[in-house]
């Protein structure tokens, strides 16, 4: 079985009224096709937005279907940790087939993205806890609410810059596009290094949701 995390979600409309404010004038679709657009980027670019699957292995049963079920596409299969009977451990994982059935030495985990499964090898009985990467699907109605109460700053910078930097429309100024692309990029930067170096401390706790 899969447990996929709880994961709230915020309409993208709840995103508009800083951009609404600053283009007056320009239909909300635009405002909503670049907050989308910029949103996949920043989780694309920088495995900004995380949820934990956890799979509770089963007997004789080494492949697990691994699709979120809030629509969030998985960029990225960032860990994965087994729980024995004492201790969480770090699995060995390849993220392409492996070109054998061994990585040093040990069986090897990995996610075949065409068919969203996770295959594990031999699986030992216990729990596995995944960390994932995700990302908004490109018809998103709905963000991550990490997009307005971590990275928002950074989302408006990168939403302005796009509609700015978008060449020959009554809206275009490339000079201010370029700050802000200049101000989005810096704040990027330091966003994805700030989520690479979080640490969970102590023992999973979530409130999970769906399960598959």
């Amino acid at each position: 079985m899969v447990v996929f995390e709880s994961n709230p979600t915020i309409p993208i409309s709840k995103f508009r009224e800083e951009l609404t404010f600053e283009f007056p004038n320009l239909p909300t679709q635009l405002f909503d096709y670049h907050l989308l657009r910029t949103a996949r980027e920043m989780a694309e670019e920088g495995a900004l937005i995380r949820r934990i699957a956890v799979i509770e292995s089963e007997p004789c049963v080494d492949n697990y279907r691994l699709v979120s079920p809030d629509g969030l596409e998985i960029g990225a299969i960032l860990s994965v940790r087994h729980s024995g009977c004492c201790s969480l451990e770090t699995a060995v994982r390849s993220f392409v087939p492996p070109e054998s059935s061994k990585l040093c030495g040990r069986d090897a985990i990995w996610y075949d993205d065409n068919e969203g499964v996770l295959h594990i090898p031999h699986s030992e009985p216990g729990i596995y806890f995944v960390v994932l990467g995700v990302l908004p699907s490109d018809d998103a109605c709905e963000l991550p609410k990490e997009f307005k109460t971590k990275f928002f700053t950074t989302l408006m910078y990168g939403t302005k810059a796009a509609i700015l930097l978008t060449t020959g429309r009554p809206w275009t100024n490339l000079r201010v596009g370029a700050s802000y692309k200049a101000e989005y990029d810096d704040r990027l930067r330091e966003d994805i290094l700030r989520t690479a170096t979080h640490k969970i401390r102590g023992a999973v706790k979530m409130q999970f949701g769906s399960a598959m």
